[in-house]
């Protein structure tokens, strides 16, 4: 191993894990504590070492006048919301919308966790979007969960 590289291993981030969604999601669940599932990962073995989790998502829409909001689980504990799209803002009861990385750095025990991002909504059920991209379509959305140092 090159000893710049074994020297800095803990400056590294290490990709453990990368799943997608092609197809847009629908939030059908008004309650924080039974999410509708956008993305969810598999099982996957961490050490106590901080994980950097990212969802991303082309765009988030909230229903008219609705509020969207996005949170990230490990089982079944929420971790908290990591995004909301809102149309509250809007006077004629528009949608709100907006798209990007949303992340959280987090440091659990070691041990075997499950991630997942799920969505739900107040007022009007919004969407995550997602597509196969190419020209003119979205962007897949991704939960990519990486690892400080080596592992």
């Amino acid at each position: 191993m090159n000893t710049h590289v074994r020297d800095n291993l803990n400056a590294l981030w290490i990709e453990l894990q990368y799943t997608e969604i092609t197809a847009t999601v629908t939030a059908a669940s008004t309650t924080e504590s039974s999410p509708t599932t956008v993305i969810a990962g598999a099982s996957l073995a961490v050490v106590a070492k901080p994980l950097l989790i990212e969802f991303f998502a082309p765009y988030i829409s909230s229903g008219s006048s609705g509020t969207t909001y996005v949170t990230l689980w490990e089982g079944a504990t929420q971790k908290g919301r990591i995004a909301t799209a809102t149309g509250e803002y809007y006077t004629t009861g528009g949608n709100g919308w907006q798209g990007g990385v949303f992340s959280r750095r987090y440091t659990p025990s070691a041990g075997s966790y499950v991630f997942k991002v799920g969505c739900h909504y107040a007022t009007a059920a919004g969407q995550i979007f997602a597509g196969a991209g190419g020209t003119a379509q979205d962007a897949p959305a991704y939960l990519r969960i990486s690892q400080q140092g080596s592992a």
